[in-house]
């Protein structure tokens, strides 16, 4: 099966997590998204990039799981039990997962779950940057794109679509050409600082 089929597949499996019985464990759930699981860390050791995997604290990372109704997104849900954030290009994008020491980013504290029904967002911040630039996951106050990702751009204050789901949002973060995606916003030492 090649690469592209495999990420547009499983882009549409549905984990379901208002049907989580509340008493499933963390390995029970997890185990669950192991196909999901195993794909993401065959991409993070196969990239381009450099991805730094933060490990997840289960506690956290159940909590967010059963408080978040945006993890219906299987690629997302795995993010979120498996790691507390993702770190790419040495830092420079920071990926929103359970929430790690290093990252003080959580998916559930910047995104203030659980909403009231009558308070869903359009969005959901998944991710940030070095320049003060949002990623975020788009539930139809963005755009009529839901499931799509947007940058939330520093420079021109817009939120731009990427035409990405999350699934090739992550597939941009790891093997992407981020030169080119930041042409004129790194600095000559950003590595270093």
């Amino acid at each position: 099966m090649n690469f592209r089929r495999l990420i547009f597949i499983l882009s549409f499996i549905p984990v379901c997590v208002i049907a989580q019985p509340a008493n499933q464990t963390l390995a029970e759930i997890k185990k669950g998204l192991e196909l999901e699981w195993k794909s993401i860390s065959k991409w993070a050791d196969s990239a381009k990039n450099t991805v730094e995997i933060l490990p997840a604290d289960s506690l956290r990372s159940i909590e967010a799981f059963r408080q978040s109704s945006v993890l219906r997104q299987s690629i997302l849900s795995a993010i979120v039990l498996n790691t507390g954030g993702i770190l790419v290009d040495n830092g420079w994008i920071r990926i929103m997962a359970s929430g790690h020491e290093c990252l003080d980013r959580a998916l559930l504290l910047w995104n203030k779950y659980p909403f009231d029904d009558r308070e869903l967002p359009g969005y959901t911040v998944i991710g940030d940057d070095a320049i003060g630039g949002y990623f975020l996951l788009n539930s139809g106050g963005l755009g009529t794109d839901p499931g799509n990702i947007y940058y939330f751009s520093p420079a021109s204050l817009e939120y731009e679509p990427m035409g990405l789901n999350y699934a090739g949002f992550l597939q941009f973060c790891f093997n992407g050409d981020l030169n080119k995606f930041y042409k004129g916003y790194r600095w000559k030492s950003w590595q270093d600082d």
